[in-house]
């Protein structure tokens, strides 16, 4: 009789188990069981099989505690929480999402671990799987800053040699920057708008917002709380999305009416967004901003906000 597995797959667990070299743990996110096998992914490290019977202890542990000084491969998983797409893989570490073909971020493959196979094989399993969705192949690979920002558990450097040698190029560069909420700027003055949160969106959000109708299901495919900045006749000022994985926030869609523009609506938006994820226990916030974007960044960096990585997408030419 196997021993009985107290967890279930996107959980994690640490077992102990009788091993070709004798008794071997293991700790990792369970990412398939059945009544034969057990297959957990160990931080960093390629997927592990083993055999039910051979369990001989298995216990639940809790998530990984996430932090602004840990690994790039941490706080990336924790992102995708927040913009998963439809659909989610896994090949071995690295996670493979799909959906609307509207966003980079959902339809991309994120290379967070060992894929478990040669990176060249998972490269051209990336290739097959987006294809046979009618989808663009995409990579999102993420870059240190430097010696003294945070690092990787495993350096995609094999992966972007991969990808170089098919003639991928890279795209969009974006900054991944961080805060802790508890530091962050508090608003000075009154602000006369009123503002309110929604567990969904309405119409005149989208409006602002912009989004298609793609773009409208990949921002859906994950539970949010939704601002909605609005002047006292009712006329929509600014809008903002909020996800909250664990104590963090994830920040997205903050737009201003682009007549409105200049005159502090966004500021005020985002300490709103702020004040929200400290109430329901947040305590640090993490936004993707494109590099260029210096508008935004210089928002997000006068609130306390660094940025903590870089990634880029790649695709085929």
């Amino acid at each position: 009789m196997s021993t009985p597995v107290p967890a279930q797959p996107g959980e994690r667990l640490a077992i102990r188990y009788a091993g070709p070299s004798g008794p071997t743990e293991g700790v990792g996110e369970i990412v398939a069981l059945d009544d034969v096998t057990l297959t957990l992914l160990p931080d960093g490290a390629a997927p592990l099989t083993v055999p039910r019977a051979a369990i001989t202890a298995a216990r639940a542990v809790p998530a990984r505690v996430v932090r602004p000084a840990s690994p790039i491969e941490d706080l990336e998983m924790l992102a995708a929480r927040g913009w998963p797409g439809a659909e989610q893989v896994r090949l071995g570490g690295w996670l493979l999402r799909a959906g609307s073909g509207a966003s980079r971020r959902a339809n991309s493959a994120l290379p967070a671990g060992d894929p478990g196979l040669p990176v060249a094989a998972a490269v051209d399993r990336v290739q097959e799987w987006y294809a046979e969705r009618g989808l663009r192949p995409c990579v999102q690979l993420p870059e240190t800053l430097g010696p003294r920002a945070p690092g990787f558990r495993r350096p995609p450097d094999a992966v972007t040699a991969a990808l170089t040698e098919r003639g991928w190029a890279s795209e969009a560069p974006t900054l991944m920057l961080v805060g802790d909420i508890r530091r962050m700027a508090p608003r000075a003055t009154t602000y006369p708008l009123r503002a309110a949160w929604a567990d969904a969106p309405d119409e005149p959000w989208w409006q602002l917002d912009g989004s298609d109708a793609g773009r409208r299901a990949e921002a859906l495919a994950a539970p949010a709380r939704y601002l909605t900045v609005r002047e006292q006749a009712g006329g929509v000022v600014a809008v903002g999305r909020m996800t909250v994985p664990a104590d963090w926030c994830g920040l997205t869609n903050l737009v201003v009416q682009p007549g409105k523009r200049g005159h502090g609506h966004g500021r005020w938006a985002l300490e709103a967004m702020l004040a929200e994820a400290a109430r329901l226990g947040a305590r640090f916030a993490y936004l993707q901003v494109l590099e260029e974007n210096t508008v935004a960044r210089a928002l997000y960096e006068t609130h306390g906000c660094t940025a903590h990585h870089r990634y880029r997408y790649w695709a085929p030419q």
